[in-house]
């Protein structure tokens, strides 16, 4: 069935299946070696895996370092006047920081959890309290469901947050960088290409 398996020194708690990884949820601090501190990030998925085990997502891709596997985040965000971003580096620094597990279990039956974090502005002030739930179905023929909700919560005041503008292909809210698999692949919806 479903497990968990906390890394806690790599800031990781990894669900499995039988065995298999279904998906690792980073909530330590993430950055490799040589990057700048900026680049530092936390509380994403990667790698969200096949059902063969093969990873599907990227994190820091060298053509677009803010990048990070299933994350969500938004090119312009304001609290109280004060005009950040928790899409890509930005100053004043907006970063999600873990707080604690709400609920984690995992059964034959699909895997619940609950994280609360807080998205940090200038490092110094939490500004949000934001709850993300993920509950993951046992698999399904040739997939498996995974439902994502996100909560967000002021902690200080009014909220705003922006996409990018529609020119710019109207990036933010929940976001899935491919893995290098996906290079030219054709996607498709209900609605075709």
């Amino acid at each position: 069935g479903l497990a968990f398996v906390d890394a806690a020194a790599a800031g990781t708690l990894t669900l499995t299946d039988k065995g298999k990884p279904v998906l690792t949820y980073r909530y330590g601090d993430q950055l490799p070696p040589g990057l700048d501190a900026k680049q530092t990030r936390s509380c994403y998925i990667h790698p969200l895996y096949s059902l063969d085990g093969d990873p599907l997502t990227a994190d820091f891709p060298g053509d677009h370092l803010h990048h990070h596997g299933l994350f969500w985040a938004w090119p312009t965000v304001e609290v109280r006047g004060v005009r950040s971003s928790n899409w890509e580096p930005a100053e004043p620094s907006l970063r999600q920081h873990f707080v604690r597990w709400v609920r984690r279990d995992a059964n034959n039956r699909g895997a619940h959890l609950v994280i609360e974090n807080v998205w940090r502005l200038g490092e110094k002030e939490d500004v949000v309290r934001e709850i993300v739930k993920l509950t993951v179905h046992p698999k399904l023929g040739p997939g498996r469901a995974i439902d994502v909700e996100i909560g967000l919560q002021p902690l200080v005041g009014p909220l705003e947050i922006h996409g990018a503008p529609a020119d710019n292909k109207g990036y933010g809210g929940l976001c899935f960088r491919g893995a290098p698999v996906f290079h030219g692949a054709e996607m498709t919806t209900d609605q075709g290409k």
